[in-house]
């Protein structure tokens, strides 16, 4: 038994993929922009199957835990840990490293901040770039294996980053995560940089967005290199990170009681 989307899930694949509904004998239904998550689980519900669960789930070792016990030994436990992922695989997709230490002053006001920058091992002239400029040297973690990764992010109070694969494993820590998106919040909802399809799954997350796109990027992002991104700023950020920890500080009072 064959089962896949429609080709007519966007106008794209109505073009591209035209013929394809008949190599199937079960199809998805196209239906409304949905995430990627609920998109795939689309599958298992057309075989009649019942999703119970839609959290993404990442199983870390004892090793990798004892990885991220390790580089925090030393941490100061009144300060709150901040990832900083400074990857992307598009330079479109980058932030400016003067944001995000301008970020990191900004939340050092308001709280007392670690920095963790998290980045590929070829990154890692760019993460001393962003060290140079911070009130504060930050922890640098790059090229672990990912689930090493991921038991930092576990430790981690919040995450703020470009939109990349990292940001999607802080997520799946359940780290209150931040994506500074390059895509506007007109754009278009279906296009392969859309919150609407692949924004950060956790329960406490933010995308930020430019208003509009700059230019002739009305529907997205159409440079190659940074653009329509350098329209959000700092203030925007700043705003979103405050206002997931104060919603972070106020369920631990909350469990507590």
């Amino acid at each position: 038994t064959r089962v896949g989307h429609s080709e007519r899930v966007s106008e794209a694949k109505r073009q591209v993929n035209r013929g394809f509904d008949s190599a199937f004998d079960i199809l998805a239904a196209a239906g409304a922009v949905r995430h990627e998550v609920d998109r795939n689980l689309e599958i298992v519900e057309v075989l009649g199957g019942k999703v119970v669960d839609r959290r993404l789930e990442i199983c870390l070792t004892a090793t990798d835990r004892k990885f991220a016990s390790e580089l925090l030994a030393h941490h100061d436990g009144h300060r709150i840990l901040v990832a900083v992922g400074i990857g992307g695989r598009a330079a479109s997709r980058k932030w400016p490293m003067q944001s995000y230490a301008a970020l990191v002053t900004r939340l050092n006001e308001h709280y007392s901040v670690q920095p963790i920058v998290v980045c590929a091992r070829e990154e890692e002239a760019e993460a001393a770039q962003l060290a140079d400029m911070l009130p504060m040297p930050p922890y640098i973690l790059s090229g672990v294996p990912l689930r090493a990764a991921c038991a930092v992010l576990e430790r981690c109070d919040l995450f703020v980053g470009n939109d990349s694969g990292t940001a999607h494993l802080a997520a799946a820590m359940d780290c209150s995560t931040i994506v500074v998106s390059r895509h506007p919040r007109g754009g278009d909802p279906d296009h392969a940089n859309s919150p609407a399809r692949f924004a950060p799954r956790c329960s406490r997350h933010r995308v930020v967005q430019p208003v509009s796109g700059e230019g002739d990027c009305r529907n997205s992002c159409r440079s190659a290199e940074p653009h329509c991104i350098k329209l959000v700023t700092v203030e925007m950020v700043v705003k979103a990170a405050l206002d997931l920890l104060r919603s972070a500080h106020s369920s631990a009072i909350e469990h507590e009681l």
